[in-house]
């Protein structure tokens, strides 16, 4: 969800302000609940609906809030490392279904892992994710808050912006190679929700590379 200042100021930066909201450990039929997490964005949500406690592996491209830099690394979220998973003893292992290797989410579900797999594809999808994060985890109300904080304030932000001329606006997430947002991604989404007019819609392409 950090993908550039915009970003974090229009939808990361909802999910963080709600850091320090959490609550303590919630104890399972099994004992505490010990979750892994594949991706960066699935990391904030689960501290943001105060579950970060109960969090015992994530990414290497995991690195925020700060604490969780001193997590044990399960590898990449497209290739996670199942051993390094499997020592850690996960009761629920979450990532997205857009960027996790499936064989082995597979693998993790024919050795009797829960797994929940959630879309990013959409600002939509994206806060139906939170509420299905929360719900895995025991923190439904929590999770059913923070979606509901972003929608009211994505709102609000739409209309302090309503009658203001779009703004060609590049957005770059990787740097070596170039990579864009491209047309149809949760970012392009975001740009057009604050005016901006992404000058890599023309791409047929999510995440186009680009040549200066």
């Amino acid at each position: 969800m950090r993908s550039g200042p915009l970003v974090a100021g229009i939808l990361a930066g909802l999910v963080g302000a709600s850091f320090g909201c959490g609550t303590p450990h919630i104890a399972t039929a099994t004992g505490t609940r010990r979750i892994v997490s594949l991706a960066p964005s699935v990391t904030e949500t689960l501290f943001a609906v105060g579950a970060g406690a109960e969090v015992v592996g994530v990414s290497q491209y995991c690195d925020y809030p700060p604490q969780v830099r001193r997590l044990p690394k399960i590898g990449s979220f497209i290739t996670p490392n199942i051993e390094a998973i499997i020592a850690l003893r996960p009761t629920v292992v979450i990532g997205l279904l857009t960027s996790s290797d499936l064989r082995e989410i597979h693998a993790l579900q024919a050795m009797g892992i829960a797994t929940l797999m959630v879309d990013d594809g959409s600002v939509a999808a994206i806060e139906a994710s939170i509420e299905k994060i929360g719900n895995k985890v025991g923190r439904s109300q929590a999770a059913h808050n923070l979606a509901g904080q972003i929608r009211s304030q994505l709102s609000g932000i739409e209309m302090r912006l309503a009658g203001i001329q779009p703004r060609p606006v590049l957005m770059v997430v990787g740097h070596q190679p170039l990579v864009a947002v491209g047309p149809g991604t949760y970012l392009d989404e975001l740009l057009m929700l604050a005016h901006g007019r992404n000058i890599a819609d023309f791409s047929t392409q999510s995440w186009p590379r680009l040549s200066l």
